[in-house]
């Protein structure tokens, strides 16, 4: 966002002038702080601790933790996009978090809905480059 707003003026971003600015702060920050953050909790008690500290319990907590703030996030998604009617940083903040949910086993959590929005996001031209770019240096 502080890139965005120095140096733009970017359609990555919306302005504090466009109606959407506070729907679009929200997701920015969503994607991060409330939907990313449960997955890595999942992640460390049921994948990266060693097999005798595993704690299947906490990690379907945090799962079905993640599944809420998802569930919720979807109530509040714009018809195309998350906020402006416009793809912006908040769609790649909450799209790497559904990627990331459907790369480690939370598929279950992925509503039908967020599973299209997400479909959309990937057919981007830049989304394809940027996955291109990955592989080739995997």
């Amino acid at each position: 966002h502080y890139l965005a707003t120095k140096y733009g003026p970017t359609d990555l971003a919306v302005g504090p002038h466009e109606p959407d600015y506070a729907a679009y702060l929200n997701f920015l920050v969503m994607g991060e702080a409330t939907l990313t953050f449960p997955q890595t909790i999942h992640l460390r008690y049921q994948v990266f601790a060693r097999p005798e500290d595993r704690r299947p319990e906490i990690a379907r907590d945090y799962a079905e933790w993640f599944g809420s703030r998802l569930r919720n996030a979807e109530t509040l998604l714009g018809a195309n996009y998350a906020a402006a009617n416009r793809f912006t940083m908040a769609d790649i903040s909450v799209g790497y978090a559904i990627m990331l949910a459907l790369s480690v086993g939370l598929e279950e959590f992925v509503s039908d809905l967020m599973r299209a929005y997400f479909a959309r996001l990937k057919q981007r031209p830049a989304f394809q480059r940027a996955i291109a770019a990955q592989g080739s240096a995997a």
